[in-house]
């Protein structure tokens, strides 16, 4: 049995060896101390540098207990610098064995002492299976559920960049570059893995390890360890490298796409050549006061761990590249498409933005769509593109309502409900705005009267809709729903105890039947709001964020008053 397992074991590295185009890997058993090695990496352009190495030991460092090889590296390059950030990846061999990649090394070392993942294991990625990428989806929750959170949260942009900066990426300017479909990769060259492309670059830059056929493995350690994944693949080159006490750095810069990343374990990330990745495209056209405009065109991966993160770092970045003046401007979203490659499609109407960060409320708001888009517990299809038009003011446009009241908050039913609203604009006095509604075709009973803004009005009405989106295209019905943005709204309500079955709430029914219908698989018996007027606007205020509500009592009439 001994015999046998020790075959499966010989077998296994000769096939391997085969498998790699002949490329011997040095046994990690065989790995000791004192041994002299040497590697490549790119300190300049694309031209290979030699290094040499020095094997220290061997030692356990992940709680895995998975053992990494320790040496010291030497080269007149290495003195001022030590091990340099870019240099993950870059391949170790002794006596001509590929012995393993540079994974990681010591901030503030004296020493250039860098730590190299064995061959052996990155050897094994090859033939490793794509893993779950954390994408799953459920039918069993409740749109609901969407809808208490939606606008909720506020984004701390400098929160959702730190884990991306944590990471060494730099986001600057970027350019399209040309796709090549069969480029020549070779041990040691420079790469650079994308997570935004196009008018912007996010780019994490690495050293290729091995290569076979059309795959070649790189950086000897995780991405961001999330198994499968889709992220496309650029050949690069080394501009100079700048030492630094804590942690030299390659200024390194993308030359042309070449594949993508298909898996990203600890051990490095596996790479195929010729295939582009699929990504999401993000376009906005900014209209400039003066009258100009300016398009600006990116794609950031789909993943479901990253692709909100890097919505909001595209849409931040673009704007601070292009607005002016952001402490005293307000935004116009003139035109908001998502795109999906079944051909749905979800427009949203106009909306607007002003006060204090007006750039922040904006993204707050597309990355709520996006998550509900792409995070809904329904089937669906992936997002292809993102299409805005954004409209940029030069002065501040919002306003706020100070106070809502009624002359008559008891009304016999036919005559009116007179209401006064206090509305100031920024930088203007308070203006009395009056509105009138007709309690004829209202029920008799309280009614509750709310003046609020767009986004208030449509969350609260989806609470109580009659309709519950089941699937997607009732998703993005109801998302369409969204009034539109710069107006105050009013609404009117009542309450009213539903029955919600099968998708449907259904409002009012007889006790005899309510008492019946929980009974009936899926029907929930709550106490909700009903809408008796659907929001109306009543005032262009520019942006505004609030609801302000009152109650009124509206009495029938005695029978003698009819007539």
């Amino acid at each position: 049995m001994k015999f046998l397992k020790h075959f499966i074991v010989f077998l296994f590295i000769v096939f391997v060896s085969q498998f790699t185009k002949g490329e011997e890997i040095f046994p990690l058993s065989d790995v000791k101390e004192g041994m002299k090695g040497y590697g490549f990496t790119v300190l300049k352009g694309e031209e290979k540098t030699r290094f040499e190495v020095t094997i220290l030991g061997v030692q356990s460092m992940s709680i895995e207990g998975k053992e990494m090889i320790l040496c010291r590296v030497s080269g007149d390059e290495f003195n001022e610098s030590g091990v340099i950030a870019g240099m993950s990846g870059s391949p170790v061999y002794i006596d001509g064995k590929f012995l393993g990649a540079v994974a990681s090394t010591f901030t503030f070392s004296k020493a250039p002492i860098c730590a190299i993942t064995p061959a052996s294991r990155m050897h094994q990625l090859y033939f490793r299976k794509t893993e779950s990428n954390g994408e799953s989806y459920s039918s069993a929750l409740s749109y609901d559920d969407f809808i208490r959170t939606f606008t909720k949260s506020k984004i701390d942009i400098e929160s959702v960049v730190k884990p991306i900066k944590s990471a060494e990426f730099e986001i600057g300017k970027g350019r399209e570059l040309p796709f090549l479909e069969n480029a020549d990769i070779t041990p040691g060259d420079m790469i650079g893995v994308s997570l935004i492309s196009g008018d912007l670059d996010l780019t994490a830059f690495g050293t290729v390890s091995s290569v076979y056929n059309n795959q070649f493995v790189a950086f000897g350690h995780q991405f961001f360890g999330l198994g499968s994944v889709d992220f496309p693949v650029f050949k690069a080159k080394v501009t100079t490298v700048v030492p630094s006490y804590a942690l030299s750095n390659k200024m390194s810069s993308s030359l042309n796409e070449i594949g993508k990343v298909t898996l990203d374990t600890n051990d490095g990330v596996v790479c195929k050549k010729g295939e582009r990745a699929d990504m999401i495209e993000l376009q906005i056209q900014f209209e400039k006061e003066d009258g100009q405009s300016e398009i600006k065109k990116v794609k950031f991966v789909r993943h479901s761990a990253l692709s909100k993160i890097l919505l909001i770092i595209s849409l931040s970045s673009l704007f601070d590249e292009v607005a002016t003046n952001k402490e005293n401007n307000s935004l116009i979203l003139e035109k908001c498409n998502f795109q999906f490659q079944n051909k749905k499609n979800l427009s949203l109407k106009k909306q607007v933005y002003g006060g204090e960060e007006p750039t922040l409320k904006l993204i707050n708001f597309l990355s709520d769509i996006f998550s509900i888009l792409t995070s809904n517990p329904f089937d669906k299809s992936k997002m292809q593109n993102i299409s805005l038009t954004v409209k940029l003011i030069p002065q501040r446009n919002e306003g706020e309502v100070l106070e809502l009241k009624t002359s008559n908050k008891e009304v016999k039913k036919g005559d009116v409900i007179n209401l006064e609203i206090l509305f100031q604009k920024y930088g203007e006095g308070i203006e009395k705005i009056t509105s009138v509604i007709d309690s004829e075709n209202l029920p008799s009973g309280k009614i509750k009267v709310i003046v609020s803004d767009n986004i208030s009005a449509f969350k609260r009405i989806s609470k109580c809709s009659q309709t519950v989106p089941i699937n997607f295209d009732g998703l993005l019905k109801n998302l369409e729903s969204i009034p539109e943005g710069g107006n105050l709204y009013l609404t009117v309500y009542c309450e009213a105890r539903q029955i919600e079955t099968t998708g449907q709430r259904l409002f009012d029914l007889p006790p005899s039947i309510e008492v019946v219908m929980p009974e009936i698989s899926s029907s929930i018996v709550t106490s909700s709001e009903k809408v008796l007027l659907p929001p109306q606007p009543i005032k262009a205020c520019g942006y505004f964020e609030g609801e302000l509500e009152i109650s009124v009592n509206i009495k029938e009439r005695e029978i003698n008053e009819n007539h």
